[in-house]
């Protein structure tokens, strides 16, 4: 089994552009290739209630141990402010894990040069990154 670490911004957003696009992909992913990929959701194991500094500590240790892990970084890039993606998108670099960059909201941020370089290629929305998923990656094992 492979699988594709969803990365980008939490912190900040509404719980449906944060969630959205993760829900949609993974939805995609793993129904295209019958679980033969799967993708994490960092979401998921984030606590919606009592969020505290001890809390941030684990979604963090939790989200880069997970990373670590994968086969694939998909990485939002329509939020490039967030300080947690430029850690997850330095670890997976560091563990040469590709990444791959989409936009999935229109952004007014422009997006970090070392963001660019880091990603292997990058989309322009989700149909692009559905297109690219299946050419490069999810067709054979």
């Amino acid at each position: 089994m492979h699988s594709i670490y969803l990365a980008g911004a939490i912190t900040g957003l509404d719980w449906e552009s944060a969630e959205g696009w993760r829900i949609k992909i993974k939805s995609k992913v793993e129904n295209i290739t019958n679980g033969r990929w799967i993708c994490v959701n960092p979401c998921e194991h984030i606590p919606h209630k009592n969020f505290t500094d001890n809390t941030e500590k684990e979604c963090m240790k939790w989200d880069i141990w997970k990373l670590k892990q994968c086969d694939v970084v998909v990485c939002d890039f329509s939020h490039p402010i967030s300080i947690g993606t430029s850690w997850e998108l330095g670890t997976a670099y560091e563990y040469n894990i590709p990444i791959i960059g989409v936009f999935t909201a229109p952004s007014k941020e422009e997006v970090h040069p070392w963001w660019k370089i880091a990603a292997m290629h990058i989309c322009e929305d989700l149909v692009d990154l559905e297109k690219y998923l299946q050419k490069h990656f999810l067709r054979g094992d």
